[in-house]
């Protein structure tokens, strides 16, 4: 009889090999044919742990975020041309009018720009006010409001019109509302 098998044998505890989902091997204690920590072998059978590997993903990741937190630094803009603001926020106002909220879209583009949050509004205005025409001086949301009330105008005519040759005429529209064979202008949300 070996010595080994001799303690095995007086104390009743031996140590068991298992593998995880990967391969991976670890020794569990067994006292008289029970585990001595049943939940803990139960999870490394079932766990996809690779704790060598792990270390050497995590330099790998720390290393790529390093690269790329550069490149960001490298590539962002170190000041935002009012010029191309200015278009932006024109074609995006073209874009998403009259139901939808401009800077739901500028924000963001004007994160990846390098501006922050706090300087967006004061941003927009300059570039409104430098290089826009007449109702745009008045910032993005005067010229949208200003927009707004020339459609409603226009709509109101086509409107009345409408209602001379059909009383039961109703249309669709954001800008009027008609109750009763008579068109009340829509309240501006801009305003």
């Amino acid at each position: 009889m070996k010595l080994n098998e001799i303690i095995v044998e007086a104390s009743g505890a031996e140590y068991q090999t298992i593998h995880n989902l990967v391969g991976i091997p670890k020794k569990f204690k067994k006292i008289d044919g029970d585990w001595d920590n049943p939940i803990e072998a139960e999870y490394w059978m079932k766990s996809k742990d690779n704790p060598v590997a792990d270390r050497e993903y995590d330099k790998k990741l720390r290393q790529r975020e390093r690269e790329q937190a550069a490149l960001d630094r490298k590539n962002r803009p170190t000041k935002v041309d009012l010029q191309s603001v200015y278009a932006k926020v024109i074609h995006t106002i073209g874009e998403v009018f009259p139901d939808g909220d401009p800077i739901d879209y500028i924000a963001p583009w004007l994160e990846r720009q390098g501006v922050e949050s706090y300087d967006m509004g004061d941003m927009i205005d300059r570039a409104m006010k430098r290089f826009g025409h007449g109702r745009e001086r008045k910032g993005m949301y005067g010229y949208m409001a200003d927009m707004w009330d020339g459609m409603t105008g226009d709509a109101m005519h086509d409107a009345k019109l409408m209602l001379q040759k059909d009383p039961t005429y109703n249309q669709h529209s954001p800008f009027v509302e008609i109750e009763d064979g008579v068109a009340y202008p829509a309240a501006n949300p801009w305003r």
